[in-house]
């Protein structure tokens, strides 16, 4: 079974009783001791909820270590299973266009034949293939035939920026890190969104192209993957990328985590450190090492990386996906991408891939017969995926009751059940406690109620929301929604300690409080809801992490009805350890990601 808590900071928090039962929270008040009336402060029943100034506090305040649950797995967990299909070719159209006519009536026949399977197919086309699988549709009926089984609920469409026209002319291209966080959400923004030309890239138009083209041929796009800053690569959507994103598609929330099938040479140490940073990410049988959130979108990796397990691939037959499942840890949670459909049913494999072909050879861009299987070949690859795709449907599902494919918004809704937006002030308590406890020389990559997980970044969002409100009306919220925003973007060095006033620590709750109320405004450039990476205090200057630090003891020394009169705040490194991790995987200037990053716990 595996071993979850491998990371010291968590183990201080297990100090504690063994807590809520599986499922359940924790007692209101998490571990706070008894009190004369069990209400908790800032309930507006209690009326105990210390507004700044109240009398009689106390200099020293010690947080009690908060429970944390789900850690000893009752069985075998359940695996889900992202079926997609990067399309990658809008050059060989019939050779292309096959994988659709071939496989989507399997796809249709066994959804309904085992509905429990909840089978769904993402197909994640690009600009210049979704522009010409429609323009061919009135000969072909591919697109109409696509789009009449998604309204069936058996195809889900999403955008991949990856193979867009070309890996050498697109405005990703033009950056170079350093770059500002503005340029690269004008550059990827571009890339999304303008009409290309086909095989020598370049914007023809400012709009039509890219996801607008899958939306406007196909339907809503949900899940986009592939816009990188790195070329050569298929990387990871930061910040900026979200911006740029969510301009067009406004509920952007899925996305490709760590991928194992791009083409790009890896630097040495490259998956072990992936195995590292996921290990981090899985604290219990509940959380994936195939998943986890990064710049407020749930990210799925291709594989369940800490098993060394890779991307489920179908092409490879029913055998060789059976052996992956049986060797599979099912002690926790499994999420994890299928590659089904691919380019290498009809392209050799080891030769160049369509686009690559393609792109490089743009007087003539068909693939060369030496670089296509032979008929017998083909037609074995397609055996090989219905066969894949019936073992896990027909019989892997059935035999593993709650294991099932998932589409995006299923996948969305097992991480994020509408409960998780939703945090109440003694969940609020936990949270700021976990934060105390876990802090070393540097935050912690991230806080828990013991229950769900929650970045440095919505901890902050919540706890300066909460004491404005303290300051305001005397008591803190009953409940409170997680609000999205950006930042910090800049790393500042470490930070010396000093001494805070209680009123300085209310007016970073209220300058914090005052930047979320950005977070409803219309999209533009450059947003009004970022964090800043410092704040200016009597002492000086403060990182955004100390002022982290000092919300999280107001807020918990106050709920716990012994607020501290002045707040001493530690020297403390900015960000969490992560981000050197992040910044090795070849994430540019991830300050922020590093504040976003938090486990997802599968419901």
């Amino acid at each position: 079974m595996k071993t979850f808590l491998h990371f010291s900071i968590v183990a201080s928090l297990l100090l504690a009783s063994c807590g809520a039962a599986d499922g359940a929270r924790p007692p209101l008040g998490g571990n706070r001791p008894p009190q004369d009336n069990d209400a908790p402060p800032g309930n507006a029943q209690s009326g105990d909820a210390p507004a700044p100034g109240n009398p009689s506090p106390q200099s020293e305040f010690v947080a009690q270590p908060v429970a944390l649950q789900y850690q000893e797995s009752p069985g075998d967990q359940p695996v889900y299973i992202y079926l997609f299909t990067h399309t990658e070719d809008h050059i060989n159209h019939e050779l292309s266009e096959a994988r659709y006519t071939r496989l989507a009536p399997v796809v249709a026949d066994l959804a309904a034949s085992y509905p429990a399977s909840e089978l769904v197919w993402t197909i994640e086309f690009q600009g210049a293939d979704a522009q010409t699988v429609a323009e061919r549709d009135p000969v072909t009926g591919v697109a109409t035939m696509l789009r009449d089984y998604a309204a069936q609920g058996y195809i889900d469409f999403g955008y991949h920026a990856h193979h867009e026209p070309t890996y050498f002319n697109r405005p990703q291209t033009e950056l170079r890190e350093g770059d500002s966080w503005e340029a690269i959400v004008q550059a990827l923004g571009s890339w999304v969104s303008c009409e290309k030309d086909p095989l020598l890239g370049g914007c023809l138009s400012e709009t039509g192209g890219g996801l607008l083209a899958v939306a406007e041929h196909f339907g809503p796009v949900q899940i986009v993957s592939g816009l990188s800053l790195e070329t050569g690569d298929v990387g990871i959507t930061g910040s900026a990328g979200r911006h740029a994103l969510i301009q067009h598609m406004p509920d952007y929330m899925v996305d490709f985590g760590f991928s194992d099938h791009s083409p790009a040479s890896r630097e040495a140490g490259y998956s072990e450190l992936v195995n590292e940073l996921m290990d981090l990410l899985t604290p219990t049988y509940r959380n994936s090492d195939g998943l986890f959130w990064m710049d407020d979108a749930l990210r799925i990796n291709d594989a369940a990386v800490v098993d060394s397990i890779g991307l489920l691939n179908l092409d490879e037959g029913a055998a060789s996906v059976a052996a992956t499942m049986e060797s599979m840890d099912r002690s926790h949670s499994q999420a994890m991408n299928a590659g089904f459909a691919s380019k290498w049913i009809y392209t050799a494999q080891g030769s160049q891939s369509p686009t690559q072909y393609a792109y490089a050879n743009p007087e003539d861009p068909e693939l060369p017969p030496e670089s296509i299987n032979p008929p017998f070949l083909i037609e074995q690859n397609y055996q090989n995926n219905i066969d894949a795709l019936s073992f896990l449907a027909a019989e892997f599902m059935p035999a593993n009751p709650g294991s099932h494919f998932v589409g995006s918004e299923e996948l969305l809704a097992l991480a994020a059940t509408a409960e998780y937006w939703s945090v109440s002030a003694a969940e609020l308590d936990a949270i700021a406690r976990w934060l105390l406890q876990a802090w070393g020389s540097a935050p912690p990559p991230y806080a828990s109620d013991g229950a769900e997980f929650y970045s440095m970044r919505d901890a902050m969002g919540l706890l300066a929301a909460a004491l404005t409100q303290q300051a305001n009306r005397g008591l803190f919220p009953e409940t409170q929604e997680i609000t999205l925003f950006y930042g910090p973007l800049e790393a500042l060095p470490p930070a010396e300690g000093l001494t805070l006033s209680l009123n300085e620590v209310y007016e970073i709750a209220a300058q914090v409080n005052r930047l979320l109320a950005a977070s409803e405004e219309a999209w533009q450039l450059t947003p009004g809801n970022i964090l800043p990476g410092s704040f200016t205090v009597a002492g000086g200057e403060i990182n955004a992490a100390q002022a982290l630090y000092a919300l999280a003891l107001v807020y918990a020394s106050s709920y716990a009805g012994t607020p501290v009169d002045s707040v001493p705040l530690p020297a403390t490194q900015p960000l969490p350890d992560t981000y050197e991790m992040l910044d090795t995987l070849g994430c540019w200037d991830c300050y922020d990601s590093a504040w976003s990053l938090k486990p997802a716990t599968l419901h």
